[in-house]
């Protein structure tokens, strides 16, 4: 009889069992990710920002980049970063752009996390803290966000991810891909060549001397300080104007971007194994606290910050199972809430997905505004709604939440709060006036809140009480639409 040889059986089991969980979680994956498409199908787009990328995808004709976006703040330099809109621009000649906008972010959420297994893979990781830091990070709001709704986020991080992969390989062939990918990151943004030139300082720094490590890092907070001087005049108006910024940056709290409040509480029991070994672990430390700074005065890069965080949090996951308690059932009921805080953290956001702006009734309006008015009239809103004004009904806006490079953003940003809350009907005229306000667009969020308390305040008092100054021209569905008469 042919004789099976027990330790290549074994080694076969374990590799089957190994390959199996990979698959599980890749199906899991696909579940997370996929399940936004389910609900609302192919042809609904989610979110703001991919009508955003949309618009300046149109805008770029072959390889020529226009000097202004005609319609952001009323005309502002094209400033954005291109390498977004760019990519778009070519898939959309041929696939239609419903199917790339919505699964574009599924396919490459799918291979982030096959590489991700690969790089943890390649650093010798624990094959049971690779399962768990992987389910961690499919469960983050960071993570569903990415890759369900196409933002300027969505190809750079996967690119990101991929040229860290290809470096960590033996072939040459790959390394240069690698790099060329590395070199591309500036067209996506600051933050993007940031986390390339973190993981480069990082990468293998042993082989270098001091005086390497030393010209390296300076380069690297060189470009840190770049990137600060870039967003710090649009990250300070920010915090001014959006007074809920700190719960923004929580998800259970509403934030878009912000980390599970589960995953900051698992972070410092990972953090305290580490430092069991002290500085061996500094360059994590070091990633973490500069990704959370740069987090903090951009909350899209939340993304990056999860990346890094989610093996640290099943470390904290592990520390606590391992760790000694007197009570072993106020243990597993901690574990327990913790890891079903993780998950339904992860399931309410992806809830939550579908139900982003823009809905069905908000297109409707913006549609009327684009079929029924000049294509040079001027639009006025709460800034949360400038995007769509743009992209949807095509039409100038007066301030929206792209502030990089906004012209006299400040200005506009008091003069759009004093136009929201003046009683006086000449002070409001006399900012339309000085904006060439024909429009005022106007959502049931505003009036719930995000402007406007209370029925007659402010600019919604102007409005019914100043006879032919003003006429609604639209209502439904809680959206008014005012012209403006004079």
């Amino acid at each position: 009889m042919l004789e099976i040889d027990p330790v290549l059986s074994m080694k076969e089991k374990l590799f089957t069992k190994l390959y199996a969980n990979r698959i599980a979680i890749v199906i899991l994956a696909i579940l997370v990710l996929g399940t936004p498409i389910f609900v609302k199908g192919i042809d609904f787009v989610k979110g703001v920002e991919p009508y955003h990328n949309q618009r300046l995808a149109d805008l770029i004709d072959g390889i020529n980049i226009p000097d202004l976006d005609p319609l952001s703040f009323g005309s502002r330099a094209f400033f954005y970063p291109i390498g977004t809109p760019f990519i778009l621009h070519y898939l959309e000649k041929f696939f239609p752009p419903n199917l790339v906008l919505n699964l574009l972010p599924f396919i490459l959420g799918i291979l982030f996390v096959i590489l991700c297994f690969f790089i943890l893979k390649k650093y010798k990781v624990e094959e049971r803290l690779i399962l768990i830091s992987s389910t961690v990070l499919i469960f983050s709001p960071p993570f569903v966000y990415t890759f369900t709704v196409f933002n300027s986020f969505t190809i750079p991080v996967f690119l990101n991810i991929l040229a860290i992969s290809l470096l960590l390989t033996d072939k040459k062939i790959l390394n240069i891909l690698a790099v060329t990918l590395f070199l591309l990151m500036p067209f996506f943004g600051y933050i993007h060549a940031v986390f390339s030139l973190l993981f480069l300082i990082f990468y293998d720094l042993r082989r270098h001397t001091s005086f390497i490590k030393i010209v390296v890092l300076f380069i690297f907070l060189l470009l840190v300080l770049v990137y600060l001087k870039q967003f710090s005049q649009f990250s300070l108006v920010y915090l001014i104007y959006e007074k809920d910024l700190l719960l923004r940056t929580v998800s259970e709290f509403g934030g878009n971007f912000g980390i599970s409040i589960f995953s900051v509480f698992l972070i410092f029991f990972g953090l305290r194994h580490l430092w069991k070994s002290k500085y061996l672990y500094s360059q994590i430390y070091f990633s973490l606290l500069t990704l959370f700074f740069i987090f903090l005065i951009n909350q899209k890069t939340s993304i990056y910050l999860t990346l890094i965080m989610s093996p640290v949090i099943a470390l904290g996951l592990i520390e606590l199972y391992n760790s000694k308690w007197e009570s072993e059932i106020i243990k597993n009921l901690t574990l327990i809430l913790l890891i079903s805080g993780l998950i339904f953290s992860g399931l309410g956001f992806v809830a939550k997905i579908p139900q982003l702006q823009p809905s069905q009734e908000m297109i409707e309006s913006l549609q009327f505004i684009r079929d029924n008015s000049n294509s040079n009239d001027v639009v006025f809103s709460h800034q949360a709604n400038g995007i769509l004004i743009n992209s949807i009904a095509l039409r100038k806006n007066v301030l929206d939440e792209n502030f990089l490079y906004a012209p006299h953003l400040k200005e506009r940003l008091n003069d759009a709060n004093i136009l929201f809350h003046s009683r006086d009907f000449e002070v409001t005229k006399s900012f339309l006036q000085k904006y060439d306000i024909v429009y005022i667009y106007i959502t049931p969020d505003m009036k719930d809140g995000l402007v406007w308390n209370e029925p007659e305040e402010g600019l919604l008092f102007v409005l019914k009480f100043s006879g032919n100054n003003f006429r609604r021209v639209y209502s439904q569905n809680g959206i008014e639409i005012w012209r403006v008469n004079f």
